[in-house]
């Protein structure tokens, strides 16, 4: 089912209308020099058959047990604060990979089970999600990741991997075009959590944008807390640009779009 964004519902003019618009303040010739290299569009393919598609030679396998984020509980929510102040030294892969995995990371019994995820009942990751769909998704801009090439990856939750969509240094393109806050270009690795807003729609018609953000804030909450637990810095941030970041992980903006984009550094 697709979501009918012609009916003039309040919803459907609310998803459209809440999008950041391109700021008339931008430089034209800079934007002409950066945008074509950095972030054209990856094409209509949608981003699951992406990733399962995607051959052995563009993954990058994550240790999930390279680092324990074992602070308690309690310290970690009364600790938590959002700090964007990034330094410039790299962000270690194995913090990277823990935070993939606690946040939006699919336990043993799902990343060995069917492809179809609605049999599972969310019961398998480790986030809660609207009739265990797990609608969110995690798409990474690596910018400074030991041991890993600047580019667009997708987290591959059910095998624990980073999959290449786009090779590139975006930081510049972030403060410039896709994030209004530019301490984001100087994170190790923002994280941009998306929602396949269809897949919701199937199963719970409009009320599946209500759900899609809910989903989103809980894998936000999770990143939150790991990387707190971790001693590294972490901001979350709506203030993108929708039409850039949408068109350079290859959304539609609509059926499948960016909801929330959180920086992540040391």
């Amino acid at each position: 089912m697709k979501l009918i964004h012609n009916s003039g519902s309040s919803a459907d003019v609310y998803h459209t209308e809440s999008c950041n618009k391109k700021a008339a303040k931008w430089n034209r010739a800079s934007y002409e020099m950066n945008y074509e290299p950095s972030a054209s569009p990856l094409g209509s393919e949608t981003a699951e058959e992406t990733v399962e598609g995607a051959p052995q030679e563009l993954r990058i396998k994550l240790d999930v047990n390279a680092v324990n984020a074992d602070m308690p509980v309690e310290t970690a929510i009364t600790n938590r604060t959002s700090k964007k102040s990034f330094s410039c030294n790299a962000l270690p892969m194995s913090h990277l990979a823990k935070i993939l995995y606690l946040a939006n990371g699919a336990r043993t019994k799902v990343a060995e089970a069917s492809e179809n995820m609605d049999s599972n009942y969310g019961a398998g990751f480790n986030f809660p999600s609207a009739g265990g769909l797990a609608s969110t998704q995690i798409d990474v801009f690596v910018l400074n990741v030991e041991g890993v090439e600047p580019g667009i990856y997708r987290f591959d939750r059910r095998k624990h991997e980073l999959v290449l969509k786009k090779k590139g240094n975006f930081s510049t393109w972030l403060k410039e075009f896709g994030i209004l806050q530019v301490e984001f270009g100087d994170a190790g690795a923002v994280l941009i959590l998306s929602c396949d807003m269809a897949r919701l729609a199937e199963k719970y018609t409009i009320r599946a944008y209500r759900l899609g953000l809910m989903d989103a804030g809980h894998v936000s909450e999770n990143i939150y807390l790991t990387a707190n637990a971790l001693g590294l810095c972490v901001c979350a941030t709506a203030g993108f640009v929708d039409s850039e970041i949408n068109s350079a992980l290859g959304f539609d903006g609509l059926d499948k779009c960016a909801l929330l984009a959180l920086g992540v550094g040391l």
